[in-house]
């Protein structure tokens, strides 16, 4: 594994330890209204709480609609590695998470939101 390489979980059903702490938990609905704000929620590892302590935590995550970034959020190590967004869409768009951890480099997940 590389740190400058981007990790995601490669099989749901038999995740590795360093999965259940990296890959970003994205919880958000399914489908929204066209201009409707709406609440995400971001949470590093769903399993397992990441370490959030001096010489081993999550450094920031990055939100993307689609390619553009629409949120970012830095952590330090006396933070809980966990954020809640509103957002509002214009367009279906697949909704993605980038995180980076100083041990064990960036981790990303994506879902999709539909726009009514």
């Amino acid at each position: 594994m590389s740190k400058y390489e981007v990790q995601t979980l490669k099989d749901p059903n038999d995740k590795t330890v360093l999965e259940k702490k990296h890959v970003p938990f994205i919880t958000a609905p399914d489908s929204v209204e066209k201009g409707e704000v709406f609440e995400v929620t971001v949470k590093m590892g769903k399993e397992i709480d990441h370490p959030m302590e001096e010489g081993h935590f999550i450094e920031f995550f990055d939100v993307y609609a689609g390619d553009m970034k629409v949120a970012s959020v830095t952590f330090t190590p006396e933070c809980e590695a966990e954020a809640t967004l509103k957002l509002k869409l214009d367009e279906t768009v697949t909704l993605k998470v980038e995180e980076y951890c100083n041990l064990h480099g960036y981790w990303k997940n994506e879902t999709e939101i539909k726009v009514k």
